[in-house]
């Protein structure tokens, strides 16, 4: 505690102790006043190593103790006012650090948590996918069956009468089987189907997509791992957000629409403290004139498909005004997809281009203000 020495009255002394000791209760909240240091160290009631935190306390005990020392002694106090005050900085980053380290920690094991439950639901569509296996073992040959009854009637001495019914008796049958299949087929792809995020404007956009990415014959999944909720709160408005997923996922269509092997994968997620907007696809790279007018005109090389160039300059200026960063990356290792383009809120404005290719070589000279990156 902060002693004042007075030579006046005790009476002066006690009401200068008390003030004093206001003054300190009210400094003491000012830390718990800021959204991260709020909720304390709840850090300490975990098995981890806090020693820097123990040392740097017990420091700033020893130091405050120097302050009731009753003989004059202005240099010690002063020393001892100086360390408290940067031994108390030190203990609100060391604080700072071990909360950042337990929200990755928590991110962490909520990701975990959530490829367990992935893990979980592709077990569930496999048991799914093996019943209908199962059924169409029996259904297909019964098929085949029909279709042979049909042929053996055909070969015999019958009237057209009876033939006809046995006809239409056996494409009844064939109709039932038929529909069956559908059915079962119907009922698994809407329990395949991705989770709902809980916002109406981002899910209708995710179905509207899925829908044209499946008439497209294109597998679209779509991960989130990350606080939602606190993203369209904080970092970018919902309406920003929809129009993102939606313009980025049509660009991906349309590139992956005439390949060979068409998957889409869309994700929100945190990298280095950040929220990414991700999309990995199996699309044609960018042409080079794409680049070159990134963010500058409307540019596009698939007008005979449905390309505009409208939706990749409504991507670029939605991050300009969010202040993020727009990458290309082309040097992915999982063969399953050709490029990823991120959008990460990160407050540097940047536009980078990851590539192998040397046809992009000379593109540098010209749009300096995009940062080519080689792997």
């Amino acid at each position: 505690m902060i002693i004042y020495k007075t030579n006046n009255h005790d009476h002066l002394y006690i009401i200068f102790h008390l003030l004093i000791g206001i003054l300190q209760l009210l400094l003491s909240s000012i830390p718990f006043r800021f959204s991260r240091l709020k909720k304390g160290m709840p850090f300490i009631l975990q098995k981890s190593s806090n020693t820097a935190g123990v040392f740097i306390s017990i420091f700033i005990l020893t130091a405050a103790s120097f302050w009731g020392i009753k003989k004059e002694n202005n240099f010690l106090i002063s020393l001892s006012i100086i360390c408290v005050i940067v031994c108390g900085l030190l203990l609100i980053i060391w604080w700072r650090k071990q909360l950042t380290a337990t929200y990755l920690k928590k991110l962490q094991l909520k990701e975990i948590n959530e490829l367990k439950h992935d893990i979980f639901k592709l077990k569930k569509e496999n048991e799914e996918l093996s019943k209908i296996i199962h059924k169409d073992n029996k259904l297909i040959p019964a098929m085949e069956i029909a279709v042979q009854e049909l042929i053996s009637y055909s070969s015999k001495e019958l009237s057209g009468s009876d033939m006809m019914r046995k006809s239409i008796e056996l494409l009844e049958e064939l109709r039932k089987l038929s529909s069956e299949r559908k059915d079962i087929l119907s009922s698994y792809e809407t329990k395949a189907a991705f989770p709902l995020t809980g916002y109406i404007r981002i899910d209708s956009v995710l179905h509207y997509m899925e829908k044209i990415a499946i008439s497209n014959d294109i597998t679209f999944n779509f991960s989130l791992n990350c606080n939602l909720k606190y993203m369209l709160n904080n970092i970018i408005y919902e309406s920003s957000l929809s129009t993102l997923i939606a313009d980025l996922t049509e660009n991906s269509i349309i590139a992956s629409k005439n390949q060979q092997i068409r998957n889409i994968l869309l994700c929100l997620n945190i990298k280095n403290n950040n929220y990414c907007l991700n999309i990995f696809d199996t699309g044609s790279l960018f042409e080079p004139d794409v680049i070159i007018n990134l963010g500058k005109f409307r540019f596009t090389t698939h007008a005979d498909t449905g390309g505009s160039g409208i939706g990749l300059m409504s991507i670029l200026e939605i991050v300009q005004k969010y202040n993020a960063s727009f990458c290309i990356d082309e040097t992915l290792v999982d063969t399953l997809y050709t490029k990823k383009i991120s959008i990460c809120f990160n407050c540097m404005n940047q536009i980078s281009v990851k590539s192998t290719r040397a046809e992009l070589n000379n593109i540098s000279c010209i749009r300096q203000d995009i940062i080519f990156e080689k792997p």
